[in-house]
């Protein structure tokens, strides 16, 4: 399993690896950081999972608001503050933007530490087909409905808009189980002989807003949190 080492003296390409570095050295290390993530940091924060593999596609909207904070954030900063040179961090930036692969997690750590992405997605996504589908088709009755001036609405309408209403209660209480100890994360990005690493994060549904981007140190072996790069629960009001 290969992934992505961003190293100062190579040239960026889609898959960035150390000519030095073997497969098996990559998957270890992955698999390093991932148990200390998982087992360590996580659970100092009140949560226990990840996402049991990268989902790109899915992710690439909320991944570009979050790389444009990032990014106003690191132009503001001082870097011996952040542990990343400018070099360092425009790499960064673009590995962010361009190169979040396709990436199963359940080769490297234990399967009751992982949750699956796509039940999430899943329950999300017949969330919004069905209140896309009653909205763009019997919006005219949703004031109606609100007011329950139920005998002014066809049967056959009414009875569409409680089945949404309850599919979309069922699938919410389904997400939360499966999301409520959980971060859905990207792609680690490793620096320096994977002595550093940086991950984006983010939650689902009732904590939709709360995502970050960490920057890890191994040091001695024993990985620890060097620096919060960005949080979108703090606000950027002083930026022009």
């Amino acid at each position: 399993m290969k992934f992505l080492i961003i190293n100062s003296t190579i040239i960026l390409s889609f898959l960035i690896i150390s000519n030095s570095t073997s497969a098996q050295e990559q998957d270890s290390q992955l698999s390093n950081f991932l148990n200390y993530f998982t087992k360590e940091y996580l659970p100092s924060t009140g949560l226990s999972k990840i996402n049991n593999k990268v989902r790109p596609t899915t992710f690439l909207k909320r991944n570009k608001v979050i790389v444009y904070g990032l990014e106003l954030v690191l132009n503001r900063s001082d870097t011996t503050s952040i542990g990343l040179n400018r070099t360092e961090q425009s790499q960064l930036l673009t590995c962010l933007k361009n190169y979040t692969l396709d990436l199963n997690f359940n080769n490297f750590i234990a399967d009751s530490l992982l949750v699956n992405i796509d039940s999430i997605y899943y329950y999300d996504s017949l969330i919004q087909f069905h209140e896309s589908y009653f909205y763009n088709n019997y919006l005219k009755y949703n004031r109606i409905i609100d007011e329950k001036k139920y005998d002014q609405v066809p049967d056959s309408i009414l009875n569409y808009y409680f089945f949404k209403e309850n599919l979309a209660k069922k699938n919410i209480e389904l997400i939360y189980l499966l999301e409520k100890d959980m971060v859905e994360i990207t792609t680690p990005y490793f620096f320096k002989n994977y002595s550093q690493c940086v991950i984006t994060f983010v939650r689902h549904l009732f904590h939709y807003k709360d995502s970050k981007v960490l920057l890890f140190r191994k040091e001695h072996d024993r990985w620890r949190l060097q620096k919060v790069l960005y949080d979108n629960l703090l606000t950027l009001d002083d930026e022009d």
